[in-house]
């Protein structure tokens, strides 16, 4: 659950409450607190503080325990991204959690204290240099006998009031259970008009999942989480204060995050995004949405077989949900935190990222990140144009078959395949009003190769079906889609067995044949090959039956 910059930091934080590795506290004279059950204080992370050896600043607590007490500790931040430790009188560490409170926050639940005596507790930051305020609190765990079944779409009305559980620093508190399926994601609201309220869950286990207050105003709480495996958690409804009691409602409501994900409407782009680079996007009404209600912005990439992938999306505004696909429509990874990590390409080929929300109607303002390791790789560019007036074709989609990549033609009619695979490509165009361009290239290591690719109106005649028509192909009887024509007479290599010019096929052009055969005359080059050789001595053969070369739409 990612932390909300426009909460404030609430009373609730204070009276809530392995990630990173740290390495132990160097040697030095130590500052210690002392702390009791029930008991909340605020402190500071700043310059002068202890110092783990990691180089994290800290503040160091203490308390006594009996054996068998099973504690919570919470810690909260609006300025730290928070970590908790607690060790024994040794100063031995034996509980550790970096992200498991509300936003940046930490939280150690239902840890049983192993022996009676002295503990201490570490209130610190992931990352070296972090300083500023933080709340910090000691209870022990909450002991609830009866908990009441609270199902998908269901709504339950309570009173906190005497009687109830209270935890030891004094508020009171009811108990649910919730049942939850992996993959799904899920949102608990609770509201009331009585006392300002709070929210915290946790796994079977009793180690807490997630807590939220003031989701949505100041007195109604909000949190949301996915499972990270099907089983029964526990949802604890209570208050920010002491004492406090009154009327309040909660209510569950879910999303399967595995069923199909249609875009309504269709997109209308997708912006590529490529290594190393930051976009500033937004989720706003009038883009593409799913078919379950939430916003999506959709980025595109170019990828290597086992290359590695890290995708970050941050944002202040509303709970943010990534999905990469490939471009087959297969989900490959998914979550519902601020990044993706360490992804491995499963094959090379363009993949999707989807940027959304966990649940509909979110907006606003976030960042998306792309970072991937190094591979050897190409670029193949080009322009689309109309094979016979030469005018560029926007709009047009370029796909390579096997190692499935794809991109569009831009305003200037130009596309662009970076950073792909080296490799033989089959490459397929299709655009509006076109019929469909098929060719083909070879690719090697960190080639940047520009091919251009003609496509045909449709509706156009084409005899020979090398995708030219025949009212602009300079050889209407032979397939010569590269129309190539070195002499430049106006026929084609491929219908021009008249290497003399004399408007006729016959003895002394085999002679030039033979001539040309030696010194590789491109003229003679009937397959555009790149050069002469017994294949176009059998081309030449059949030319020569023609008597004459042609026919050809600028030739009359």
């Amino acid at each position: 659950m990612k932390w909300y910059k426009s909460r404030k930091l609430t009373m609730g934080a204070l009276f809530l409450g392995m990630a990173g590795l740290f390495l132990p506290p160097s040697l030095q004279a130590q500052t210690t607190v002392e702390m009791g059950y029930g008991q909340a204080v605020s402190g500071v992370i700043a310059a002068g503080d202890l110092t783990l050896s990691s180089g994290q600043l800290y503040d160091e607590y203490s308390f006594n325990g009996q054996q068998g007490t099973k504690i919570l500790v919470n810690m909260s931040s609006l300025d730290l991204d928070t970590v908790l430790w607690v060790t024994d009188e040794n100063r031995k560490a034996l509980a550790v959690d970096d992200d498991s409170g509300q936003g940046t926050g930490s939280v150690i639940s239902n840890y049983t204290l192993p022996k009676t005596g002295k503990y201490y507790i570490w209130a610190t930051t992931h990352s070296n240099g972090e300083t500023g305020e933080y709340a910090l609190s000691l209870n022990k765990q909450p002991v609830i006998g009866t908990f009441a079944s609270l199902a998908d779409k269901q709504t339950i009305d309570g009173i906190l009031g005497t009687g109830d559980v209270q935890l030891s620093g004094g508020q009171y508190l009811d108990a649910y259970t919730i049942a939850a399926d992996a993959k799904t994601s899920i949102l608990v609201t609770m509201q009331s008009g009585d006392f300002d309220t709070y929210l915290w869950l946790t796994d079977s286990n009793g180690k807490v999942v997630t807590i939220g207050n003031d989701g949505q105003d100041s007195t109604n709480s909000q949190i949301s989480f996915v499972p990270k495996q099907k089983g029964n958690y526990k949802l604890w409804a209570s208050s920010n204060f002491p004492q406090e009691t009154g009327s309040y409602s909660v209510t569950v409501e879910s999303i399967n995050l595995t069923a199909p994900l249609a875009l309504s409407p269709i997109m209308e782009s997708i912006q590529p995004i490529g290594n190393g680079q930051t976009i500033d996007g937004e989720l706003s009404a009038g883009f593409a949405q799913l078919n379950t209600g939430q916003l999506v912005d959709v980025y595109s990439f170019n990828g290597i077989a086992n290359q590695l992938v890290d995708i970050g999306m941050e944002t202040a505004e509303f709970d943010n949900y990534l999905r990469v696909y490939d471009v087959e429509g297969k989900l490959i990874k998914m979550t519902d935190g601020n990044s993706i990590a360490g992804l491995t390409i499963p094959k090379s080929g363009s993949y999707l990222i989807w940027a959304s929300s966990v649940f509909p109607g979110n907006t606003g303002a976030y960042v998306l990140s792309f970072n991937k390791t190094d591979a050897i790789s190409g670029n193949l560019s080009g322009k689309i144009v109309d094979t016979c007036s030469g005018a560029i074709i926007p709009g047009a989609n370029v796909v390579t078959a096997a190692n499935f990549y794809f991109t569009s033609s831009n305003n200037d009619g130009a596309y662009s395949l970076t950073d792909i695979a080296p490799a033989t490509y089959s490459i397929k165009v299709t655009a509006d009003g076109y019929l469909d361009a098929n060719t083909s290239t070879v690719l090697s290591g960190s080639q940047s190769l520009n091919l251009d690719i003609r496509m045909m109106p449709a509706g156009k005649v084409d005899t020979d079906n090398d995708n030219v028509p025949d009212e602009c192909d300079n050889c209407i009887m032979a397939a010569n889609s590269s129309q190539t024509d070195t002499d430049g007479d106006g026929y084609g290599n491929a219908c021009d067995g008249d290497l003399n010019n004399d408007g006729k096929i016959n003895a002394i052009d085999l002679g030039l044949f033979k001539k040309y055969f030696t010194s590789q005359n491109l003229v003679a080059d009937f397959d555009a090959s790149g050069r002469v050789n017994t294949l176009d001595l059998g081309l030449f053969k059949i030319l020569v039956t023609k008597r004459k070369p042609g026919p050809s739409a600028f030739v009359k």
